[in-house]
């Protein structure tokens, strides 16, 4: 009995989703680390920043970087950085929410409002005080130079 053309074909799309299953094991084949550590100010927790790992001249492998919460930061090791020499960038933000010195009011010159009539809704929002308007947020960004060895995972700390 001889296959029929469809059978063949579909026989060999199977044979390929196969072979090409097995070469999607979920990585790059490179011994990454996880690389975890707490980011301060001052002593004090940063709020929110990011870290970034770039390999230093000499060290094959990608760039890793991560957001910093609450004064740690975690990169999982699919996703880390592999052994070697590296150049850390570490920039924090300001938390926006914190409070911040808002601009004194802004008074403005009497008016002899009843010579001119009437006040009009504009001259009441004018005689309040302006509404604070927020400072941007500041940043702080600094370099340091990371060695990460060869281990499944590894602290590393850093005070701005």
């Amino acid at each position: 009995m001889r296959p029929n053309l469809v059978s063949i074909f579909v026989s060999i799309f199977f044979v390929l989703v196969a072979v090409s299953a097995a070469g999607c094991g979920g990585g790059d084949g490179l011994a990454r680390v996880a690389v975890s550590g707490s980011v301060t100010i001052a002593g004090e927790p940063v709020p929110n920043g990011v870290v970034r790992f770039k390999p230093a001249e000499g060290t094959e492998g990608p760039m890793a970087n991560t957001m910093i919460t609450d004064g740690r930061y975690d990169i999982p090791a699919e996703q880390g950085p592999v052994a070697g020499n590296y150049t850390a960038q570490v920039q924090a933000y300001q938390d926006p929410n914190a409070a911040s010195a808002a601009p004194a009011a802004v008074a403005r010159p009497a008016v002899a409002s009843d010579k001119l009539g009437p006040k009009t809704s504009s001259d009441e929002l004018d005689e309040e005080a302006a509404p604070a308007v927020p400072q941007a947020p500041k940043e702080s960004k600094r370099t340091f130079n990371v060695t990460i060895p060869e281990l499944s995972s590894f602290e590393q700390d850093f005070a701005l």
